[in-house]
C-alpha cells in the first residue's frame, strides 16, 4: 500500500463510484460518496491495481479554504434586486412608500448575514 499527501484538484461522483485527480494529476478512486472537497488537502492510502490507483483511506489533512469573492458588479446587482423587492413591496402595499430605501437596507442585511 502506498502513501499520498496532497491538494484535491478535481472531483467526478458517479453513481456509487467516485474519482479524486490531485495536484500530481493522477487520479484517485474509491466507491461511495465522496467526503472531500476541491481544495482540501488530503492523505490518501492507496493501492494500485493496473492503470487505476484505489484509495483505501482517506483523510483530510486541512480544509479548503473559502474564498468570499465579491466584486462591485455583483454588489450593485444585488443591491438593485432589494430595492426591486422592496418596491414590489409597496407597491403591494405591505410597507410605505416612504419606507422603501430602509427596507432594501434591511433585506440587503438579512441576505448578506446567510
Amino acid at each position: 500500500m502506498e502513501t499520498i499527501k496532497n491538494t484535491v484538484k478535481g472531483i467526478s461522483q458517479k453513481e456509487g463510484r467516485y474519482s479524486l485527480i490531485l495536484d500530481d494529476n493522477k487520479w484517485y478512486s474509491d466507491f461511495g460518496e465522496c467526503s472531500v472537497k476541491k481544495g482540501d488537502k488530503v492523505e490518501i492510502e492507496y493501492e494500485k491495481s493496473g492503470n487505476f490507483n484505489n484509495i483505501k483511506k482517506i483523510t483530510v489533512v486541512e480544509e479548503a479554504k473559502e474564498e468570499k469573492t465579491s466584486n462591485n458588479a455583483d454588489k450593485e446587482r444585488f443591491k438593485s434586486m432589494c430595492i426591486s423587492y422592496a418596491k414590489d413591496l409597496a407597491v403591494a402595499g405591505k410597507i410605505e412608500v416612504q419606507n422603501i430605501g430602509s427596507q432594501a437596507h434591511v433585506l440587503m442585511t438579512v441576505f448578506e448575514s446567510l
